[in-house]
């Protein structure tokens, strides 16, 4: 995954010679340095939200990994395959098109939800619906750009994207919205 983030922002290559440095098992320098930064970065949010944490964060937080593992979903069904082989080839051959509208009923459950406990919480929650929304388009087009297609280590490095863009939607909002 840290080797995929490292190709995806740092590499000028061609598509195919990104999906070459790929499948290289080792982690080079810029991954290593991925890695430290999205960490950090997480945790810098993580305690900034904690310090200011109020009875709405906690679902705020719970809907975080829900909304980046719908956006992994939406990729893994709607999006082509870069190559033929890997992680991402079997995780599609094995997922069904039609299991897309789950994703919605976990969207509209979470909102129901969000509804019982305050009407504040459920434009909360769409602004970070709405944020997930946003990467989810920018990163299809950087997708197919850069690669061409998924493949594992994009899913796993969307993922991780998708959730440090979040924490810092959060964030944003406890500064803002919350406070």
């Amino acid at each position: 995954m840290a080797g995929s983030m490292q190709v995806m922002l740092f590499s000028y290559q061609d598509k195919e010679r990104r999906l070459e440095i790929m499948k290289d098992s080792r982690t080079g320098a810029f991954g290593v340095i991925s890695v430290i930064v999205l960490l950090a970065a997480r945790f810098i949010f993580i305690y900034e939200i904690v310090e200011r944490v109020n009875e709405w964060t906690y679902f705020l937080i719970i809907a975080l990994p829900l909304l980046s593992k719908c956006v992994m979903g939406y990729l893994l069904i709607r999006m082509p395959l870069a190559k033929k082989e890997g992680l991402g080839a079997f995780f599609q051959s094995a997922v069904m098109k039609s299991s897309l509208p789950i994703y919605w009923l976990y969207l509209l459950v979470s909102l129901a939800f969000a509804w019982v406990i305050d009407f504040k919480l459920v434009t909360l929650f769409f602004i970070m619906c709405l944020a997930a929304v946003f990467f989810l388009v920018y990163i299809k087009r950087k997708i197919i750009s850069w690669f061409g297609g998924i493949t594992g280590d994009v899913l796993g490095a969307s993922v991780e994207g998708v959730e440090l863009w979040l924490w810092l939607i959060l964030w944003l909002l406890h500064y803002f919205a919350m406070g």
